[in-house]
């Protein structure tokens, strides 16, 4: 029975496959990692946080040409400063970032993990939105 399954496949032409270009779901704690989330927050790992150097807050850019996000370390007091939260009893942060989203008009309806972020010679949190993988199924 396995040899017919083989003769099979054997005789079938794919040339249409998409690799996929994410990464297992396990959680490697040795990279930076950013998420989207639907309930528009940007996420934050220990990794990628202290690449930022441990800031209070950070700025929020965005490059529509490039279609990137840029995180940059702030100061608390400007008003367009927006706190890292720390997210429980973990070295993980989070970013309110609703406003920051609508304003751009960015709409995500599933969450994502950015691909590859990685720190600028200006120290600017470079996301690509090009360049994600999904990792929730949204809302249902």
């Amino acid at each position: 029975m396995i040899h017919l399954f083989t003769e099979e496949i054997k005789n079938i032409m794919i040339k249409h496959w998409t690799v996929f270009e994410g990464a297992p779901n396990a959680v490697k704690h040795e990279n930076l990692r950013v998420t989207l989330g639907t309930n528009r927050t940007i996420n934050l790992n220990r990794v990628a946080y202290e690449a930022l150097g441990k800031p209070i807050a950070v700025e929020l850019r965005f490059d529509q040409n490039l279609l990137r996000i840029g995180l940059r370390a702030t100061s608390p007091e400007l008003p367009n400063a927006f706190p890292l939260r720390p997210k429980s009893a973990s070295q993980q942060r989070w970013i309110a970032a609703g406003a920051f989203l609508t304003h751009f008009g960015i709409d995500n309806d599933v969450s994502i993990a950015f691909d590859k972020p990685g720190i600028d010679v200006d120290g600017i949190l470079i996301l690509d939105m090009k360049k994600t993988t999904i990792i929730g199924r949204g809302s249902r």
